[in-house]
């Protein structure tokens, strides 16, 4: 079993065909199929199915795909590690949650040491939490954590989640729904925003980005509930205003590391997430 055939295994998996897989890989379609029949052949069970409608996992094959992917990942983060550039004092990796990527992301780029090589990874909190366990993630912060007894897991804050809006309609005596972006934060939180809007309405607009919420508030105008820390840079400059009397919704933030992958980089990144929830 080797890094070659483990690629061919997920390219066939995630394309569900022997042409495009050997399309993409740029591999003669015969000498993929003798590195699927190899790996099968080690692995002891028939990995796809195959048939007109192409190439589809069997029972074995999505249990097996899991590992394979934790398999090519820690192989390619080796030999990354093992080519650090001279000079670099170490290298850490961290896994934010999709929804802390605009606020944290640039606090831990500006405040770690520019010697430190840094790899940042957004992605949802279970897979996060999984690539962790896995070994393929030094640190993650995350919303709400597995309990895993494997894992150290510390609560280091909270998200800060405000209705703010441009002027013209922050200077309206109430929020209006018409112009408001949702962005959905979390179990409690529709509830918090029926609050805010005295209705039991539905908002026009969603989108699942707090970064595409902020555009378009900036273009066109309304409201949205964001981030603080993300959006602190248009409150100061005026571009956006803080709408009174409006409920605030907070999610608590929780670093995620094995106790095992103990080492001063990683613990200069846990050092980092708590002074920015402070």
């Amino acid at each position: 079993m080797n890094l070659q055939q483990l690629r061919s295994f997920l390219t066939l998996a995630e394309t569900g065909s022997f042409r495009r897989a050997a399309e993409r890989l740029n591999t003669p379609q015969p000498t993929l199929s003798a590195r699927i029949k190899t790996l099968e052949e080690a692995v002891g069970e028939a990995l796809f199915d195959r048939g007109r409608a192409g190439a589809q996992l069997t029972q074995a094959g999505h249990r097996f795909r899991r590992y394979a992917e934790i398999a090519v990942t820690s192989l390619e983060r080796g030999r990354a590690l093992a080519r650090l550039p001279s000079g670099t004092a170490g290298r850490v990796s961290i896994g934010l949650q999709n929804y802390l990527l605009s606020s944290l992301g640039p606090h831990l780029v500006r405040s770690l040491p520019t010697e430190l090589a840094l790899r940042i990874e957004p992605e949802f909190s279970d897979a996060l939490v999984r690539q962790v366990s896995g070994g393929l993630l030094d640190l993650a912060v995350v919303f709400i954590p597995r309990l895993t007894s494997d894992l150290d897991v510390r609560p280091v804050g909270s998200q800060e989640v405000v209705l703010v809006a441009t002027p013209d309609a922050a200077s309206q005596a109430a929020p209006r729904l018409e112009s408001y972006v949702e962005v959905y934060w979390g179990e409690g939180f529709l509830d918090l925003q029926a609050e805010a809007f005295d209705s039991g309405d539905l908002p026009r607009l969603s989108v699942g980005s707090p970064e595409l919420a902020l555009t378009l508030i900036l273009e066109r105008g309304g409201s949205a509930y964001l981030d603080r820390r993300m959006v602190q840079p248009a409150l100061q400059s005026g571009q956006l205003g803080m709408v009174p009397n409006t409920p605030v919704f907070r999610r608590p933030v929780y670093t995620v590391r094995a106790p095992g992958r103990m080492s001063p980089a990683i613990d200069q990144a846990g050092d980092c997430v708590a002074r920015w929830s402070d």
